[in-house]
C-alpha cells in the first residue's frame, strides 16, 4: 500500500511527512487544538530511520500521524517532553530501542534498557543482530534522595511474593505520608516488538494475545484493528458487537481480581477468595474475538 502524506489515508486518519525542525510547531498546534499524544515510536525502514508521532482527538475520533525521516547515522529529533509528559516517556523508550536521540530531553535516562545492557546496541534496528553479552552495571541508578526529619526510605522488590512481574519501588515516607515514589520497571523486557517482525497475521495474533495474560482480548483486538485498518478490511456489525462483549468481560474479571487483591492486602482474605470465585465464572466466557 502506498502511503500518501498530508492527506486522509484511512478512517479519520491523516499522515504528514515533516522535517525534524517542524516537529515542535506541528505538535504544539495539535495539542492546542485538543489532540493528545497517544504514541511515539521509531521505525527502521531498511534504508533509513523514521520517528512517528501519533496524536488523537477523542471528540472527533480523528488521528494525525507526524512522520519524521531521520539520518540513520545520526538520528536526532527535538524533544516534546516539555509540552507533553507522555511524549517524554515515549521518547526515552524510542532512544533505548532505536538509538533515536530526543534533543534537550529534561530527563534523558534509560527507561527500557537496564544498566547492564551494553552501550551502542539498539535491539529494534534491522541490523541489530543477536544480543551481545550483558556488560557491567553502568553506574548506580539515580534514585532521588529525600531528606528531612522523620523521612524513611523503603525499598520494595524487584522480587515479589505474588504473581506480579519484577519491579523495584523506592518509597520515601514520613509516617503514612508518601513524599516520593520511584518505580523502576522493565526487568524482564521480552522484545515482543521484534518477535512480531516477519510473522504471518495468524501467527502474530497468537503472539498478540500473549503480550499480557490479563489483557489477551485487548491486545489481540488491537492487533486485528491495526491489520484491518491498514488493509481496509470491513468488520461486520455482529463481529463488532461480539468484540465489545468480550472486551467488557475482560474488563469485569480484571476489576474483580483487583478488588479482591485490595481486600487481601488489608487482611480480608475471605473477600479475596470470593472475588476469585466470581472471576473464575467470568473467565471461561472470554474467548478469542472473531
Amino acid at each position: 500500500m502506498t502511503r500518501t502524506f498530508g492527506e486522509l489515508v484511512g478512517h479519520r486518519r491523516t499522515a504528514q511527512l515533516i522535517a525534524p525542525d517542524e516537529l515542535p510547531g506541528r505538535a504544539l498546534s495539535l495539542l492546542d487544538s485538543g489532540y493528545r499524544v497517544a504514541l511515539v515510536a521509531g521505525h527502521d525502514d531498511g534504508d533509513g530511520l523514521r520517528a512517528v508521532y501519533l496524536f488523537t482527538d477523542a471528540a472527533t475520533d480523528h488521528r494525525v500521524e507526524l512522520h519524521v525521516p531521520l539520518d540513520p547515522a545520526d538520528p536526532h529529533v527535538p524533544s516534546l517532553a516539555g509540552m507533553s509528559f507522555p511524549a517524554g516517556r515515549f521518547e526515552r523508550e524510542m532512544r533505548d530501542l532505536y538509538g533515536i536521540v530526543p534533543d534537550d530531553h529534561p530527563l534523558p535516562r534509560r527507561l527500557v534498557r537496564h544498566f547492564h545492557w551494553p552501550r551502542g546496541w539498539y535491539p529494534m534496528l534491522a541490523e541489530a543482530g543477536d544480543p551481545p553479552a550483558f556488560g557491567a552495571v553502568d553506574g548506580p541508578y539515580p534514585f532521588r534522595t529525600v531528606e528531612g526529619p522523620g523521612v524513611y526510605e523503603i525499598p520494595v522488590g524487584p522480587v515479589h511474593a505474588g504473581m506480579i512481574e519484577p519491579g523495584h519501588f523506592r518509597f520515601s515516607v514520613v509516617g503514612e505520608t508518601i513524599l516520593n515514589l520511584k518505580a523502576r520497571l522493565w526487568f524482564v523486557h521480552k522484545g515482543i516488538e521484534k518477535l512480531f517482525q516477519g510473522r504471518r497475521v495468524n501467527q502474530a495474533i497468537e503472539l498478540a494475545e500473549r503480550v499480557s495474560g490479563d489483557t489477551a482480548v485487548g491486545h489481540n483486538l488491537a492487533f486485528c484493528l491495526a491489520v484491518e485498518d491498514a488493509l481496509g478490511i470491513p468488520v461486520p456489525p455482529a463481529a463488532r458487537r461480539s468484540r465489545a462483549i468480550l472486551l467488557e468481560l475482560e474488563r469485569l474479571y480484571n476489576h474483580v481480581t483487583d478488588i479482591g487483591a485490595l481486600c487481601n492486602d488489608v487482611g480480608h482474605g475471605i473477600l479475596n477468595a470470593h472475588a476469585q470465585r466470581i472471576r473464575e465464572q467470568l473467565i471461561p466466557t472470554a474467548v478469542k474475538p472473531k
